[in-house]
């Protein structure tokens, strides 16, 4: 499976595939486009699959976590000495 960062070429050589298709068309050429076709499906079902898992692996910054409000505190029970 391709990483998020080969999308970009991955677009491209789908719209190359497209533009070959139409080509194809054009010249009459049944089978190229017939085979150009299957071609583009993969490349598409590849990006959805590059955005999906995209979008399930997202990040959320949480952020440091800030104690400056408890340093220098002390324990509210403070030990007591023990009787002798």
């Amino acid at each position: 499976m391709p990483g998020s960062a080969q999308r970009p070429r991955l677009v491209q050589i789908a719209a190359s595939l497209r533009d070959r298709i139409a080509e194809a068309h054009d010249k009459g050429w049944k089978g190229e486009v017939a085979g150009l076709e299957v071609s583009v499906a993969a490349a598409e079902q590849k990006l959805r699959l590059i955005d999906e898992l995209t979008a399930r692996h997202t990040v959320t910054y949480l952020g440091m976590p800030d104690f400056s409000s408890s340093v220098g505190r002390t324990s509210a029970t403070q030990a007591r000495p023990c009787p002798p």
